[in-house]
């Protein structure tokens, strides 16, 4: 009974990373430019990509490929595996589509601390002394023992 159970979540992640690794594999074959035998026509048909990358790749045309994408943990691809092979083969994603408002807020607070980072950099450093004045209190007072 509990060994049905074990059997098949098993079976059932099993067959969610075998499918995984044919989508990322076909990733390679669909994105690439190469028309030259009926092998390779054959693999970027359009029938022969499994649902699931169809939909990945409808989805990366107007968003990247996002880490909250994927539907678990252990997903054997990370998302920037995705980004190194689409973006390295020439894939496109829409401009102007790439964000959402959450990352736009995200990106508005980031710039923010930057600055606010910045402007506090600066107020300790004119607070520091200037390199000829230091060396003039090095020469003249030494360091201080620890």
């Amino acid at each position: 009974e509990v060994m049905d159970v074990v059997a098949r979540r098993y079976n059932q992640k099993f067959l969610r990373h075998w499918n995984k690794i044919v989508e990322f594999l076909k990733l390679h074959y669909v994105l690439s430019d190469r028309n030259d035998s009926p092998y390779w026509r054959d693999n970027r048909a359009a029938k022969s990509i499994p649902e699931e990358l169809s939909e990945q790749l409808l989805l990366w045309r107007y968003r990247s490929p996002w880490h909250q994408d994927a539907e678990a943990v252990d997903d054997l691809f990370p998302t920037a595996s995705y980004q190194y092979i689409l973006y390295g083969m020439g894939f496109r994603t829409a401009p102007g589509h790439t964000s959402s408002r959450r990352q736009d807020r995200s990106q508005r607070q980031a710039a923010e601390l930057f600055r606010n980072n910045a402007a506090r950099a600066s107020q300790l450093q004119q607070a520091l002394p200037g390199n000829r004045e230091l060396l003039k209190k090095v020469s003249e007072f030494g360091f201080q023992k620890l």
